[in-house]
């Protein structure tokens, strides 16, 4: 089951750059559709209520830094549960950083 996160509201920040997303054994992930490698975001997500670290998986890297403040779009979770663990992952079609309006007048 997937399920879309709403992110009105919600801030975010990269506390650390992408990486590759590599399977059990080191080996580099790629999407099972696209085959173009995944990458992992580590993100600051904060609202009114507080803030929560998550890890966010990409196809292709985000062309972002850390401490930038960014735009997750498509941010969906997944539930997953193997051999008595549990957890979400979390994974977006996007993370771009945000642009701020300079407020130059003409």
């Amino acid at each position: 089951m997937r399920l879309e996160i709403k992110c009105d509201g919600i801030e975010f920040v990269v506390s650390k750059a992408p990486e590759n997303k590599n399977d059990n054994d080191g080996r580099p992930k790629a999407d099972k559709g696209t085959g173009e490698l995944l990458f992992t975001t580590e993100i600051v997500a904060m609202d009114d209520s507080g803030a929560e670290v998550i890890k966010v998986t990409t196809v292709g890297a985000p062309k972002v830094g850390r401490r930038q403040p960014v735009n997750v779009v498509g941010l969906i979770a997944i539930p997953w549960a193997v051999d008595g663990r549990s957890g979400v992952a979390f994974r977006a079609d996007s993370i771009t950083p945000v642009k701020f309006n300079t407020g130059a007048a003409a």
